[in-house]
């Protein structure tokens, strides 16, 4: 349980080494495209890391990293692939996306940690807790940004647009912020991001200090 509460908080990929920051930005302005991500994420950093586990013990050293494209890049188009058919709402604007992530970093940084004698349930717990430490990061953000771009917050059935599984709305369009939405979303994007991630590091910061 440590290991999972590590890798979701203290170690958190996106705090703590910056990597995934382009998903953050793509998932920014739709709470469903947030979602979506997060899901396509979840499959990845679990299937990947269990596959090289499988066959690291059989890896000579110099084809190690060519091995572990050739693992991403196939679990990458798979689950996007699934994601297409089975959520197409929910990545709607973003499938070009979910290869990337097979590029993230956070793969590479995962599956360098692991080694041939490394348990199947460390693998489990660290690796579910990296990804669940990514949703905490990317759906708040999204929702926030959703909320002050069009005023409310909604999610389309998986198939139907027209469906809603709910839809919220509060905030009057006449106080809605034209940054968070439209062709120019990704300016607030990077504007809410950047200051939520400086407000996590300094609370990181100061919690340190007073230990």
């Amino acid at each position: 349980m440590k290991l999972f509460i590590q890798a979701m908080f203290k170690y958190n990929v996106v705090v703590y080494s910056g990597l995934g920051l382009f998903f953050i930005l793509a998932g920014q302005q739709s709470f469903a495209n947030a979602l979506g991500l997060s899901i396509a994420f979840f499959f990845n950093l679990l299937l990947s890391p269990l596959l090289i586990l499988a066959i690291t013990r059989w890896m000579d050293e110099e084809i190690k990293f060519l091995s572990y494209l050739i693992i991403f890049a196939t679990v990458s188009t798979v689950v996007s692939m699934m994601m297409t058919v089975f959520f197409p709402l929910w990545i709607e604007g973003v499938e070009r996306y979910l290869p990337l992530i097979a590029v993230s970093g956070i793969l590479q940084y995962r599956s360098e940690l692991i080694q041939s004698e490394t348990k199947v349930k460390e693998v489990l717990l660290e690796n579910i807790g990296t990804a669940l430490g990514f949703v905490l990061i990317i759906l708040p953000f999204a929702i926030v940004s959703e909320i002050l771009g069009t005023g409310g917050l909604r999610l389309p059935s998986l198939t139907d647009g027209e469906t809603m599984i709910f839809s919220f709305s509060w905030i009057p369009t006449d106080f809605q912020l034209g940054i968070f939405t439209g062709p120019y979303g990704y300016l607030g994007s990077l504007l809410l991001v950047g200051l939520g991630l400086s407000l996590i590091k300094y609370i990181q910061i100061k919690r340190g200090k007073a230990r």
